[in-house]
């Protein structure tokens, strides 16, 4: 089966106000100049009856300028890989997703820079347990 997604996200909307932060640095704490879209494309089998495997690719476009303190990203590109164990009354998940964070430069302020992020990557996984109770 091949599947995809895009993602839309309207992040200028997304605001984080701390006054006494505003007051020192002229900016909220956290905020968005920019709206994202993330794009998905991926891949699943079934193997047999009890086993499922799938694998995905992803990216987000790098946008350039200065990013949020705490948000210090522009762009990504990831990999994933999950699979799927099925018994009778259960399900067994789990998956695993490699992460390139865009590179990102941060401001204190529209004068002072704050910080230089620089080939950063990460990594994230999930286990899902389900049970029917029919």
């Amino acid at each position: 089966m091949l599947f995809r997604s895009v993602r839309w996200a309207e992040w200028t909307k997304f605001v984080v106000q701390a006054p006494d932060f505003r007051t020192l640095t002229g900016n909220p704490l956290v905020s968005f100049k920019d709206d994202r879209t993330t794009y998905t494309l991926g891949l699943g089998r079934r193997l047999n009856k009890e086993w499922s495997i799938a694998g995905n690719v992803g990216y987000e476009a790098t946008l350039g300028g200065s990013s949020s303190n705490f948000a210090p990203r522009d762009g990504a590109r990831n990999l994933g890989i999950a699979a799927t164990y099925t018994m009778k009354k259960a399900e067994l998940r789990g998956g695993m997703q490699y992460v390139w964070v865009g590179d990102a430069q941060t401001r204190i302020g529209p004068l002072f820079p704050a910080g230089n992020w620089n080939d950063n990557t990460g990594i994230g996984g999930a286990l899902k347990l389900s049970i029917k109770l029919d």
